[in-house]
């Protein structure tokens, strides 16, 4: 770089502050071209001005981090320099052009405009298409990414998932590196599929997640995929919309029991009163006892319907006195006046 100074009264010599910043946009530790000598993006320097001369000039030389250090690949660089008097030089003022920039490209393989157009390619199928409520199980997508373009950069593969439900792990022979992060108040899994993805490039991936309170769920659970990167052109893949099938499955069973077993009429020295004022005089004590279990997986509500003889030829046969409410059990006679009318 060169500096010309020129003016009225100036000194024999001038002396200035160089400021030189590489990569100028981007943040310092992230910036993508270093000075060979300090291995840093910035630098202050003294540069000095003879006033025949009129004219200084100084060289640099910089180079470009590693392909594995450097992420964006597609913005430009750039060099900016600013220049400043030095404090030792008494009662000047300095005029005209003191800032100057200047901007570069990373030379990427994508023909003679050096603009890559890729062309993303996906697809997603269910290694089962359904899940049960209230089974420990997982959800498994296989994902099929290509590239039949140019080299796609900063190239992210993002999987927005359902409520409920948390990425576990990579599988296959492709095993992918995913971080489930939130975007704009959205649940979404993201997986780097390379910078760049070349051309040609194809890769095939297990997705495993976890889902959870899925009884909250009314027929199924949906899975949104598409390939994203940062190319100013064709960027993006087509997108994938996965449903899983949400399912209820219960096995019930039911067993109960009569204590006693069986009761023998008529009772011997027993003679029903007609106004009975206890239920001994109403007969013997019967009782039945039900359970039912549920074998799972799914939780269900369930109602259980009884019926028994309460009557024969306008007697009493089977008397209710009283239901019992037990637990999450709650029991109740469609004709609340049959029970125990005696009373």
């Amino acid at each position: 770089m060169c500096v010309q100074v020129s003016g009225h009264r100036i000194p024999q010599q001038t002396a200035l502050r160089v400021e030189l910043q590489l990569d100028r946009m981007k943040q310092p530790t992230t910036r993508r071209t270093l000075l060979l000598l300090t291995n840093q993006p910035q630098e202050t320097s003294t540069l000095l001005v003879q006033r025949e001369e009129g004219v200084a000039c100084t060289n640099r030389t910089a180079y470009l981090r590693s392909e594995e250090e450097v992420q964006d690949k597609l913005s430009p660089i750039f060099i900016t320099v600013n220049i400043s008097l030095l404090n030792t030089t008494q009662h000047a003022l300095l005029h005209g052009q003191t800032h100057a920039a200047a901007q570069t490209r990373i030379i990427l393989d994508c023909g003679e405009d050096n603009v890559c157009v890729p062309d993303l390619k996906l697809d997603a199928v269910l290694l089962s298409d359904s899940v049960l409520v209230g089974e420990d199980q997982s959800v498994v997508l296989s994902v099929s990414a290509e590239n039949d373009g140019e080299g796609a950069y900063e190239t992210e593969l993002v999987v927005q998932i359902p409520k409920h439900t948390h990425f576990q792990s990579s599988q296959g022979v492709n095993r992918l590196v995913c971080v489930q992060r939130k975007e704009n108040q959205t649940v979404v899994v993201t997986c780097d599929l390379g910078n760049p993805m070349r051309q040609g490039h194809k890769l095939h991936t297990d997705l495993v997640f976890s889902v959870g309170h899925l009884e909250e769920v009314e027929s199924h659970i949906t899975f949104n995929l598409r390939i994203r990167s940062k190319n100013s052109v064709n960027s993006s893949s087509n997108e994938i919309t996965v449903d899983v099938q949400v399912k209820a499955e219960a096995r019930l069973q039911i067993r109960g029991g009569s204590s006693p077993p069986e009761v023998v009429l008529p009772l011997p020295d027993w003679q029903p009163a007609m106004h009975p004022g206890s239920l001994e005089e109403i007969g013997p004590l019967v009782e039945h006892v039900y359970e039912l279990r549920n074998q799972g997986p799914g939780a269900v509500n369930a109602r259980m319907t009884v019926d028994f003889p309460s009557t024969w030829r306008h007697h009493f046969l089977l008397y209710v006195f009283s239901n019992a409410a037990e637990e999450s059990l709650n029991c109740r006679t469609l004709n609340a006046s049959q029970i125990d009318p005696f009373q």
